[in-house]
């Protein structure tokens, strides 16, 4: 889905994915070598450890999820099994209390299933929270697995942020009655931790809340600084079609957001000569490489001023190989070589165009958009 279709029938050329260039080198080739070689030989527990569905989630969903970047980590570290607990630190024969110390059991190796799911203590934190978790009914699957599927569930709801706030909230506190337990011996207080809880969620709630009302505000008030826009148009090359003296002409910028999943979003706006937002738009599509996001983005946002029909066009981009490839002034990415084409053959409907450099501080508005269309 993220391929190119081009308009027009070219012959087909060999491009190495494995490299940001599309040519092979030994140095790529080596690196894929290894990496198929480590898989082979590695162990049952690291195949345990690297889980498909944990990877997966943790490529494609934990990073963009509402919560603060501290809770990111640890929940990245609980899926990835790397926490330092009492059965890892068994496995590498070290001098460590292997039992849990939250239930203070003399028998009960300290699992990650048992620490966070299945321990007495972990059971009243789930139940008493106000998501009212039974615990005891997911035992059948590991810890990766049942966290994966209840925050799956919670991104299906309307109130998604509030109800993955409370659930990694909830995590974090066993956590800490944990550390607390175990390095200070501090008494455990139920009704505290339950208070923490609410409050760790409700601050979470709180400044996810405040970065989306930062993130409309960006996109309701982006002002360019035309003398910074001069001084850099002086430095990078400003390529030009048409009369430089055209005065009524549409600003087009636009942005790209791309993820390692192939997928992507396009942002733009078009503005009149003084600076008045005309248009805002934004799509979602795949894309095989950022700078194909980055190509596909100038294309549609064109596309777009040329459907409403605007001619006299002065285009910027906060991607400088593409302002670069456009104006011809650097070799085609192989990847992208079709959406150029269709770039370059849009060219010839402008009466005038212009494209140049605009860095990502002036060009915050479009960034903003493609976020938001692609989360």
């Amino acid at each position: 889905m993220a391929i190119s279709i081009p308009p027009s029938d070219c012959l087909d050329s060999i491009y190495w994915t494995l490299s940001s260039t599309g040519c092979y080198s030994i140095k790529s080739g080596y690196a894929t070598a290894f990496s198929k070689l480590w898989a082979l030989k590695a162990s049952s527990k690291d195949r345990l450890r690297l889980e498909s569905s944990s990877v997966l989630f943790c490529k494609q969903r934990l990073w963009s999820l509402p919560i603060s970047g501290k809770w990111r980590l640890f929940l990245w570290k609980i899926l990835t099994n790397t926490l330092p607990l009492g059965s890892e630190a068994m496995k590498r024969n070290l001098d460590w209390n292997y039992f849990c110390v939250n239930c203070s059991s003399s028998t009960q190796f300290e699992t990650p299933e048992h620490l966070f799911r299945d321990c007495p203590l972990a059971s009243r934190i789930w139940m008493g929270s106000q998501l009212g978790i039974n615990s005891h009914s997911g035992g059948h699957v590991n810890l990766q697995k049942w966290i994966i599927n209840w925050i799956s569930l919670f991104l299906k709801k309307e109130q998604s942020c509030y109800l993955i706030s409370f659930f990694v909230s909830g995590l974090w506190r066993i956590w800490c009655i944990r550390n607390a337990l175990k390095f200070r011996s501090s008494p455990v207080d139920l009704y505290s931790s339950m208070s923490l809880l609410s409050l760790d969620a409700s601050l979470n709630i709180d400044a996810e809340h405040q970065y989306m009302l930062s993130q409309q505000r960006r996109l309701n008030h982006d002002q360019d600084d035309l003398s910074e826009m001069e001084r850099i148009r002086n430095f990078f090359p400003h390529f030009l079609i048409g009369s430089a003296g055209c005065s009524d002409y549409i600003r087009v910028k636009c942005d790209a957001a791309w993820k390692p999943s192939f997928q992507a979003a396009a942002g733009w706006i078009l503005k009149s000569s003084s600076g008045e937002v005309i248009y805002r738009g934004q799509a979602k599509f795949w894309a095989s490489s950022a700078f194909q996001a980055e190509a596909n983005a100038l294309y549609l946002a064109l596309s777009d001023a040329l459907s409403k029909g605007f001619t006299h066009i002065d285009a910027s981009s906060d991607c400088l190989n593409l302002v670069y490839q456009v104006a011809g002034l650097q070799a085609k990415t192989q990847d992208a070589v079709s959406i150029l084409c269709c770039i370059c053959n849009l060219l010839v409907c402008f009466h005038c165009f212009a494209i140049s450099f605009c860095p990502r501080t002036l060009n915050r508005t479009t960034h903003a958009i493609a976020k938001c269309a692609i989360a």
